[in-house]
């Protein structure tokens, strides 16, 4: 059975193989692999293991416009290696940055096991607050300087996150006490989003990367949904049942 091999390489040119067993590409430094059998999480784990590196992991936005222009427009879901893990851990929204810095405010984090997202309150300091709650919020700045952007409007968490993107940017992480004083100055005494959220899902690879690009009312925690798959109409993540039998992507050198 013959399928397609993509691959897209860093100059952005698009060279068309036809190969047996499966489609791969070449998106910026990572070489993915649409493997078109349908395995449960677990098995499809397992393949790319022996026949690659791993499941995929998606470092950002970027990947994902990538994955999406190479893969059928319909509802074509398949598994990446995002799957339920133990530990409750904080995450910048901006991938690729590390929690170095925090400022909380006197009482916080209040350390529930649940996904939240964190504000910035009228003195600096930070709470952790439900994702769903409508605030003004700061993004990146694109200048020279990345100097932040403050958004009058009001809109939940990952409404924010995805209107940063919409500006090529994200939600602002802080680093330092200037970074947030800096935050501070244009938040107009208002409270704020910024991009510190958490969360319980881990990469099988166990690569830290924190890009998240749910579909709305994802993930939803239903029982024994602990695992993720990319929907490539939208290029948005559903939390699914592990046992479904699905295609898959890896990642990594065959």
């Amino acid at each position: 059975m013959a399928e397609n091999r993509f691959v897209l390489m860093k100059s952005q040119i698009l060279y068309l193989f036809f190969v047996s067993g499966f489609c791969s590409f070449v998106v910026g430094s990572s070489d993915f692999h649409l493997i078109d059998l349908k395995k449960t999480y677990n098995e499809a784990k397992s393949y790319c293991r022996e026949m690659y590196t791993d499941l995929a992991t998606v470092h950002s936005l970027a990947d994902m416009n990538s994955l999406i222009t190479l893969v059928p427009t319909d509802n074509f879901r398949a598994w990446i290696g995002l799957e339920i893990g133990d530990a409750w851990i904080w995450h910048w929204s901006w991938p690729d940055h590390r929690v170095d810095f925090l400022n909380w405010k006197a009482g916080e984090p209040k350390k529930e096991n649940r996904d939240t997202c964190v504000a910035m309150d009228p003195q600096g300091k930070w709470f952790e607050s439900d994702c769903g709650t409508k605030r003004h919020f700061v993004c990146h700045g694109n200048g020279a300087k990345s100097d932040q952007i403050f958004v009058a409007d009001t809109k939940s968490w990952r409404d924010a996150q995805n209107h940063c993107r919409d500006l090529s940017s994200d939600l602002v992480s802080i680093h330092s006490a200037e970074e947030n004083e800096a935050v501070h100055n244009v938040s107009v005494s208002q409270n704020v989003w910024i991009g510190l959220f958490k969360d319980r899902w881990k990469w099988s690879d166990r690569s830290n990367s924190s890009f998240r690009n749910w579909k709305p009312k994802q993930p939803n925690y239903l029982q024994d949904q602990d695992c993720v798959a990319a929907i490539f109409s939208g290029g948005r993540w559903n939390d699914l049942k592990c046992s479904g039998k699905r295609r898959f992507i890896c990642r990594g050198g065959k």
